[in-house]
Order: structure tokens, then sequence, then C-alpha cells
């Protein structure tokens, strides 16, 4: 079966079907692509998006990744936070267990 898809293929090229070799890629090619920004703010994002440099979900993908990030790092505020507030408790000896 892999060699009449081969041939039909070879058949198709040669013939000139573009769509056939497009359509070989598609399923062959890694869909996503390396992204390099100068910073992840919101502005740059915003500006490879106006400027063609990312694609639409190329521009989701990132700011929803910079969303999840964030939220990471403030949770780590908070337990950094709550860490030193039960060591200020537990020097006054009034934290209840």
């Amino acid at each position: 079966m892999k060699d009449d898809a081969i041939e039909q293929l070879r058949t198709k090229l040669e013939k000139g079907d573009w769509e056939a070799v497009v359509f070989v890629l598609n399923r062959i090619l890694p869909k996503d692509r390396p992204v390099e920004l100068d910073d992840m703010s919101p502005t740059t994002i915003a500006t490879a998006l106006a400027n063609g440099d990312l694609t639409p979900e190329e521009g989701r993908a990132i700011a929803a990744t910079v969303a999840r990030l964030n939220e990471i790092g403030e949770l780590e505020q908070l337990r950094e936070r709550i860490q030193q507030l039960e060591q200020m408790i537990a020097g006054n000896g009034t934290m209840a267990r």
C-alpha cells in the first residue's frame, strides 16, 4: 500500500498537481515553529501580531502561556508571604494549629 501511495504522489507531481505536495507536507512537517520575541509584554506580542510575525493562533498560545506564568509567579509570592506570616506568628508563640 505504501508503494502505491508513493507512486500516486509521483504521478500527481509529474502532472504538476502541487496540491498533493501541500497535502503531504501538511501531514509530515511540524505544526509549531520556534518564535523569538524581545520580551513577553502585551505590547511586543501585539506588535508581532500586527507585523505578521505571529499568526493569531501563535499570539493566543503565547498570551495564554504568559498569563499562566504570571499566575504561577503570583502563587509563589503568596506562598512566601504566608510562610513569613506563619514564622512571625510562631515567633510570638500565638500560632494555633
